[in-house]
């Protein structure tokens, strides 16, 4: 169960920082208080919400975009250990977000198959992201369910490189706080997926690593414990914020089921990330 960070008070913390502070402990208090009125409970719980971040933090979370010390980098100047060789996956298809929503509107018609939006990077966690995800990915290209049912999966991956400091002599890494490893890396990914079958669904998966270097001549890199890492998830309102203190992964997955037989249903699925170690921090949404 998630509980508000008592040990860390806002002082010294950024608005966004503080504010996505905030928003967790709160969530985490909604989530440990769920009973039959869980949804007047949440309604509740966003208001006070929203007023607090507004009121006493002065400020909204913030855009999409990193807050400070990350730099998001490309396939130009990825580091190869960080992502699998796509000539290995010739069945994944590569679109930008604007093209693919525009290509296959309609959910029902859309081919089986994994897409990754807006990168050309195959994530090393993708065995991983498809177990946790309940889905094989076919030679052919196909996605399959555990009930044998093809389906699409909509991925995207993404890496930051974390600043170094170069007023600071002797530190390696912008984030001195990191254990046992110093902080070169994190990256962090989402997952969606919608079952269109008779009985119809929808999930959403959030991701986040914390990297350091890499410790051996295999060429494996290794994670590392920071501060504080947080991920997000939301299917259709369906909504699952997890964090933790000195960790060096999270995940977050939400899922909304419609029920069976009823041909309609709406929502969409969002979610975001945050890290922070030291005076170190970034934060990213899908």
């Amino acid at each position: 169960m998630n509980v508000i960070p008592t040990s860390r008070p806002f002082k010294g913390l950024t608005f966004a920082e503080a504010a996505l502070r905030l928003r967790g402990g709160i969530n985490g208090i909604a989530q440990s208080a769920r009973t039959k009125n869980q949804w007047l409970i949440q309604l509740a719980v966003n208001c006070a919400l929203c007023m607090g971040a507004l009121v006493l933090l002065g400020m909204p979370l913030p855009a999409n975009a990193q807050t400070q010390g990350g730099v998001e980098v490309t396939s130009a100047n990825v580091p190869q250990d960080m992502i699998l060789p796509s000539d290995q996956f010739k069945g994944i298809h590569f679109y930008q977000s604007d093209e693919f929503f525009s290509k296959f509107s309609d959910r029902k018609s859309t081919p089986s198959g994994l897409y990754l939006l807006d990168t050309e990077l195959v994530p090393k966690q993708l065995p991983a992201i498809l177990a946790k995800n309940n889905v094989a990915l076919g030679p052919d290209g196909t996605v399959v369910n555990q009930k044998g049912e093809k389906v699409v999966l909509i991925l995207g991956y993404r890496i930051a490189a974390v600043k170094k400091n170069p007023g600071l002599t002797g530190q390696t890494s912008a984030s001195p706080q990191a254990s046992p490893f110093p902080l070169e890396w994190v990256s962090w990914w989402y997952s969606w997926n919608d079952n269109e079958g008779f009985c119809r669904s929808m999930t959403s998966t959030t991701g986040a690593d914390a990297w350091g270097p890499i410790i051996d001549p295999a060429g494996d890199r290794v994670h590392t414990n920071i501060d504080y890492i947080e991920a997000v998830a939301d299917a259709a309102d369906a909504y699952v914020d997890n964090y933790g203190f000195g960790i060096s992964w999270e995940y977050a997955q939400a899922y909304r089921d419609f029920g069976c037989f009823w041909p309609a249903h709406g929502g969409g699925q969002w979610g975001w990330v945050y890290f922070q170690d030291g005076s170190w921090n970034w934060y990213a949404s899908w």
